[in-house]
Parts: C-alpha cells; structure tokens; sequence
C-alpha cells in the first residue's frame, strides 16, 4: 500500500472495521445469491435476476405480488420504478429482503 498519508489510513481503517461489523451481522439469508450475480453480468436487471433464481416466470411473480404482468414486465426493464408497496409485495413474493430490491 502507497503511504497517502495518515488521514486516508484511518478512513481505510474505519472502511474495514465497517465491513467486518457488517459481516458479522448478516445471516445466511442475508448473503446474495451468486446466481443472481451471474444473471445481472450476464444482463439481467436486478428484479430479473432474482426471479430468475427463485425459478419464477413473470406471470408467476406478477400473481404472487399482486400486479399485473405489464408492470411487472416495465419494473424488470427499468422503465418504471416500484413504490413502497409493491417492492414490499415482490420481495415478499420471492421470500427475500425489500433491500435486495432497491436501487
């Protein structure tokens, strides 16, 4: 490590502190799918990728949230933003946490 002074070093420090807390709190079900992570490098958005994990087509998922297939369809392009409400209702259809689904 290039020596950038002291000041960076204590940020660096703090960084890593952060990280560990962090780690330390997450659970299993906490960690991100490396499927999921494969499908988005491969150009999946985010939503898709996680469908796509949990199995689901978008019909399935639309039903289990309770919204329509086209806006399903929009939220997966990135041509329209999910509120609240229907982000709490897709993660709570793919059983995963509503911060996996944030942008």
């Amino acid at each position: 490590m290039v020596d950038r002074g002291r000041m960076t070093f204590d940020e660096d420090a703090a960084d890593v502190a952060t990280y560990d807390s962090r780690k330390i709190e997450l659970s299993a079900d906490d960690i991100w799918p490396p499927e999921a992570s494969a499908l988005m490098l491969q150009g999946d958005r985010r939503l898709a990728a996680l469908r796509k994990w949990r199995k689901l087509d978008q019909a399935e998922l639309a039903r289990a949230a309770g919204i329509a297939p086209e806006v399903l369809s929009e939220l997966e392009r990135g041509d329209r933003r999910a509120g609240a409400e229907t982000t709490e209702a897709l993660a709570l259809a793919l059983n995963l946490p509503a911060a996996w689904l944030a942008d």
